[in-house]
């Protein structure tokens, strides 16, 4: 539901600030000039409600009234109510914001002059017309010094006014029963059988299913494992529906990557045409929803920004969308265009109404991006379900939210500033300053990085920029804009820091650029597990499950299980060689050797065979050996668009290729290979992560905290990308495959400790003889 609502009485009970946004939405989109500290907001907002002689302050009132057949409830507080001397009584409400209405008033958002009118309608006890209750808008701006108030009467009794009021709560009422008629014909649905979208479920997918309903169900946290293959969106997504559309809960099904998010889609397709009517947002970026095709908002130059909320009343957009359940970004792109309003904006408030949101990780985590309508909102937090897909992903995400940094490359593209800027200069010459003071030290050397005192002064001045955006009465430039973000990022996580966070300071290209290292991100994305209602984290590569928990800061209470391989044994045929040095010193002088097992374990079964490397690096030297003895290589490339792509997968789909792709790559996650010769894979070396500043950074903040450095840090993520590449091998019944893992250390702990159960035999990986008999006997 988009409001409170209590569905056996049919009441609405709802203060009425949120009732005016959830219901009227903002009329214009485009953003006033930077808001002041909040503080100082407030404070100017006491003060003049304490200047006032005899006035009542916060004075709390409600009314009831009925729309539609629904009752609504509606409460609020009024700033100030006098009475006056004439006779009659005035209700003031007190605005603290940088922009002031003309004189005329004609400016004035509708959004205040209807929470006027509620105190107004509250105090008469119903239409305020001849009730002697006269209406005092105030504002107080603050983009200049020590303004004066602007203050604006409203008249009570205008009919226009009314019929606004009417308006709204029969906007409202006609929501809520599309609303009502939608959850009708769900809680239908789960009484004849379920939501699960196919006839048959996989081994594994029942105990899935279970999982995820009771952990909406008894508001719990679940980690779980189950290999690729096991069809865990299916399951994990239609058990948490089960449990969550009874109490009206919303879920979110929250992805890293576009192939992931396909996959939910195609699984909410499945439900849909099984008979659940489920409202389905699907979140696309700012950039790719503008309708102006602008690579950056710009909504003060945007036509689609002006008059959204009464552009999306009056036709009835919103309405239309609801009814039709999955609207994917294209289609509401498309529609909202042709009703002149913002897409991105409209996407948002559809998800208000919606029983599943589908998005990036950023909608929920990223302190700079999360919907902050549902996530700094406490009631509409504690009833949102978060599914974490590939939750293995999610730390190092976490940690990226929360490493801000700022550079010399950011501060001189904002020069030279206009004449009606240069109040900034100081405080981009101070950024400047300290900038290049940090870049002369001897010990940094171009392309370096150290670590710096993080009480280092950096001339940041947050509260100083700050201010001065409060004051302009002019638009800044983009590159102002974009520094003065980079400014509150990093005085944001400067408040933060503490064990985890390290202040690095790096010479590149000329420049110098300081920035926030998180290490560790577990106690913020462990706040939202915590303030959620329920969240299943989910992965085939989550081992071991006690270190992903603690990494994403779930809680020892948390419910942690590994399911077992879904599909029969003879299916992957896994294999160690031992005869291929893979580490870094050794790499030139065994690359003959490298070239000769893969040429080898090609010929045990001609068709196509997936190379993983751990670098591209490492790829594209491979590329060239195995160049001289085969013409039927097909290598990634990196910074592929997503034509590039398309184009890869057409070529591996014609079969008959050598394919060579990086570990962790787009390639080796969420990927179906559909070659149909597809004959198996070698993982090249286990995968590990660079050796530079920051994972040894991150080694010694694992050691600190008492758990082996090396193993946290550098083996678990590279032996990840090792179970995730061979996901792509088998994944429905009947595949089979071979997997060939090249390099000894996968013969030994800590790296054998981490493979799957399934890869080993009598408990020990399987070693590939000299001649690879044994892969030939598979496919014999």
């Amino acid at each position: 539901m988009f409001i409170p609502f209590d569905e056996e009485t049919l009441t609405v009970r709802s203060g009425i600030r949120d009732l005016i946004e959830r219901v009227l939405l903002p009329e214009s989109l485009v953003p006033g000039p930077f808001d002041a500290d909040p503080s100082a907001k407030a404070r100017a907002h006491r003060a003049f409600q304490e200047s006032v002689m005899g006035a009542a302050l916060e004075v709390p009132l409600s009314l009831t009234d009925e729309s539609g057949g629904y009752r609504f409830e509606v409460s609020g507080r009024a700033d100030m109510i006098e009475d006056l001397s004439g006779g009659g009584r005035r209700v003031t409400e007190v605005k603290t914001t940088g922009e002031v209405p003309p004189a005329d008033g004609s400016g004035i958002p509708a959004a205040f002059g209807m929470q006027l009118y509620f105190y107004a309608r509250a105090l008469a006890g119903g239409p305020p017309s001849g009730s002697g209750i006269s209406m005092r808008l105030v504002v107080l701006p603050c983009s200049k010094d020590d303004p004066p108030p602007a203050e604006y009467g409203l008249d009570a009794s205008a009919p226009g006014l009314e019929e606004q009021w009417r308006a709204m709560l029969g906007t409202a009422a006609g929501l809520l029963s599309i609303w009502r008629d939608r959850r009708s014909r769900q809680l239908a649905r789960l009484a004849s059988g379920g939501v699960f979208p196919y006839r048959d479920r996989r081994p594994g997918q029942e105990r899935l299913e279970s999982l995820s309903w009771e952990a909406v169900a008894n508001s719990g946290r679940v980690l779980v494992e189950a290999p690729t293959g096991t069809g865990k969106t299916a399951a994990i997504l239609a058990g948490a529906l089960e449990a969550a559309i009874p109490p009206s809960c919303r879920v979110f099904f929250l992805t890293s990557k576009n192939t992931q998010r396909r996959i939910c889609l195609e699984t909410i397709r499945g439900m849909r045409d099984a008979g659940l009517d489920l409202a389905v947002t699907v979140m696309d970026s700012r950039e790719r929803m503008c309708a102006a095709g602008n690579a950056r908002c710009r909504a003060s130059e945007c036509g689609f920004a002006e008059s959204f909320g009464s552009r999306v009343r009056d036709s009835g957009i919103l309405e239309s969308l609801m009814e039709k359940g999955l609207v994917e970004p294209s289609d509401l792109k498309a529609e909202a265009a042709a009703a002149g309003v913002c897409p991105f904006e409209l996407q948002l408030a559809r998800a208000r109404h919606c029983d599943l949101v589908v998005g990036d990780y950023n909608y929920a985590f990223d302190p700079s991006v999360r919907l902050r309508r549902f996530f700094d909102d406490p009631p509409e937090e504690a009833r949102s379900v978060l599914l974490v897909d590939e939750a293995a992903n999610l730390p190092s995400r976490a940690r990226e939210y929360y490493s801000p940094g700022i550079s010399s490359a950011l501060v001189d593209a904002a020069f030279p500033l206009p004449k009606r800027l240069g109040s900034f200069r100081r405080l981009l010459g101070g950024l400047r300053g300290s900038l290049e003071r940090l870049g002369s030290d001897p010990a940094l050397a171009e392309g370096g990085e150290i670590e710096i005192d993080p009480a280092t002064d950096l001339c940041l001045r947050p509260e100083a920029w700050a201010g001065k955006f409060a004051k302009l009465e002019v638009p800044p430039s983009d590159e102002l804009i974009d520094v003065f973000y980079a400014v509150s990022a990093m005085a944001k996580v400067s408040a933060l820091a503490g064990s985890g966070f390290h202040l690095l300071c790096r010479k590149d290209g000329g420049g110098t650029s300081v920035q926030w290292y998180c290490t560790d991100a577990s106690r913020f994305t462990g706040e939202r597990f915590a303030s959620s209602r329920a969240s299943v984290c989910f992965s085939a590569t989550l081992m071991p499950l006690e270190h992903h928990r603690d990494l994403l800061g779930l809680g020892e209470e948390s419910v942690i299980e590994s399911l077992p391989w879904p599909f029969p044994e003879n299916s992957l045929s896994v294999w160690v060689d031992g005869y291929v040095d893979t580490r870094y010193r050794a790499r030139a002088r065994s690359m003959p050797m490298l070239v000769k097992r893969i040429t080898l374990l090609a010929a045990t079964m001609p068709g196509t065979w997936v190379l993983f490397f751990p670098s591209y690096g490492y790829m594209d030297a491979a590329a060239r050996a195995l160049g001289q003895v085969s013409d039927a290589l097909l290598v990634q490339r990196p910074g592929m668009d997503q034509q590039s792509r398309d184009s890869f997968m057409e070529e591996l789909e014609k079969g008959g290729r050598l394919v060579l792709t990086v570990s962790g790559g787009i390639f080796s996650e969420g990927v179906d290979l559909r070659a149909p010769d597809l004959r198996g894979a070698a993982v090249v070396g286990p995968s590990l992560p660079s050796v530079d500043l920051r994972s040894d950074l991150l080694r010694a903040d694992f050691s600190a905290s008492g758990r082996d450095g090396f193993t946290c840090a550098s083996v678990i993520p590279g032996m990840s990308r090792v179970v995730q590449a061979a996901g792509r091998l088998v994944r429905k019944p009947g595949d089979r495959a071979v997997l060939l893992l090249l390099d000894g250390r996968f013969l030994s702990p800590p790296y054998s400790d981490l493979l799957p159960a399934h890869w080993l035999r009598d408990g020990r990986p399987g070693r590939a003889s000299w001649s690879m008999r044994e892969i030939r006997e598979f496919w014999g």
